[in-house]
């Protein structure tokens, strides 16, 4: 099973080295800033014909910016940071996994908000995609 949430991470922690990334809440007092809280919001699945199943998954990705910034200008920075490097999600081999789309930026009480989604396909042969299909062509005279 793909967790998207840790493949996120990954490319994250790759493109900002020197920012903290957190999946999971942190209690006070080990919280660190500068950082980036990744939170899956939503998922949707969606069968498709008889083949499989499209999931959409949304995330909002929160930067916490450094207290000793100027924080709108760190804000302004980040945000063009964002935009031009993360794209796309990368596996444990550095191969392109899946694009960021539906992005957007937004700034709420001096935290940017990175919203997006990533649509996965599967798809899951049923068994009776192979099985034989009999026919009785047999045409009954009527009595």
């Amino acid at each position: 099973m793909l967790d998207l949430t840790k493949q996120l991470a990954m490319t994250i922690m790759k493109e900002f080295p020197d920012i903290a990334v957190y999946t999971e809440p942190m209690q006070d007092g080990k919280f660190v800033e500068p950082s980036i809280f990744i939170e899956r919001v939503s998922m949707t699945v969606s069968p498709i014909l008889t083949i499989g199943k499209k999931q959409k998954y949304s995330f909002d990705l929160s930067y916490f910016p450094s207290p000793d910034a100027q924080v709108n200008e760190d804000l302004d920075i980040m945000t063009e940071k964002l935009t031009n490097k993360l794209i796309t999600i990368d596996d444990e081999s550095g191969q392109k996994l899946a694009r960021l789309v539906d992005r957007d930026l937004t700034v709420v009480d001096q935290v940017l908000h990175f919203t997006f989604s990533i649509t996965i396909y599967s798809h899951e042969l049923i068994d009776k995609l192979d099985q034989t299909l009999e026919i009785n062509t047999e045409i009954k005279q009527g009595e």
